[in-house]
């Protein structure tokens, strides 16, 4: 497998960070994070499959030969999402989120409990369906997430997959919970009719939200993997 590292020319220690980790160095110059995580996956073009995670964030052991196999076994198959642990500054364990299968269907109505690290996805696929929406800044895995709902494209696989760091300088953290943005993507794959609902059912449906929140928070998460 391969590893690229795509940072801005600013980034202190570079050279030290792709020789501890065995990664290629790959220079972005262009502003916004959909542009540079786009620019990396089509750096590395040769590969079967693809995924991108945070310089914050942890694979778990083993990860990605989990979703490979489950590429390998089906074609049909775009995506494979799993288990996410949330860790906090110290990587100290908070919660394990379990989005199961039915997560990518609720993500359309409420809140999305699918965290993009714990995900690998077919490189064609990833082409075929029109990649990340560059315009997006910081909801464009939930974009492409959809993407592959929209073609039956994605599987669950109730295995841990990696680690989701919470601190101050977070993504999640920035957005907050009343994100413009992934209400404006969660829309552009619902009908009129659908949309009409969710209007409706809003009330209803940050309730069911807050109730999976917590209650992934209070589910005791088994030990870190090694």
């Amino acid at each position: 497998s391969d590893l690229i590292l795509v940072v801005a020319p600013s980034t202190a220690s570079v050279a030290e960070v792709c020789q501890a980790y065995g990664a290629e160095y790959v220079r972005f110059d262009e502003p916004g994070l959909s542009a540079a995580i786009h620019h990396g996956l089509e750096h590395g073009s040769d590969a079967d499959y693809a995924g991108w995670i945070a310089d914050d964030d942890v694979m778990a052991p083993g990860a990605v030969a989990i979703c490979a196999n489950v590429l390998d076994a089906d074609p049909q198959i775009g995506l494979v999402y799993g288990r996410i642990r949330y860790i906090d500054g110290n990587s100290e364990s908070l919660w394990t989120l379990r989005p199961g299968r039915l997560g990518i269907h609720w993500a359309r109505l409420g809140k999305n409990f699918i965290a993009q690290p714990g995900s690998l996805f077919r490189l064609q696929a990833y082409r075929e369906i029109g990649g990340l929406d560059m315009t997006l800044r910081n909801s464009m895995d939930q974009d492409l997430l959809f993407k592959f709902g929209k073609h039956n494209q994605a599987r669950y696989v109730s295995t841990e997959l990696a680690a989701y760091r919470i601190h101050a300088g977070s993504i999640t953290v920035k957005k907050g919970t009343g994100d413009d943005e992934s209400e404006i993507v969660r829309q552009r794959y619902q009908s009129a009719s659908q949309r009409a609902w969710a209007r409706r059912l809003r009330p209803a449906i940050r309730v069911i939200d807050r109730v999976v929140g917590s209650s992934a928070k209070r589910v005791p998460s088994p030990p870190l993997p090694t």
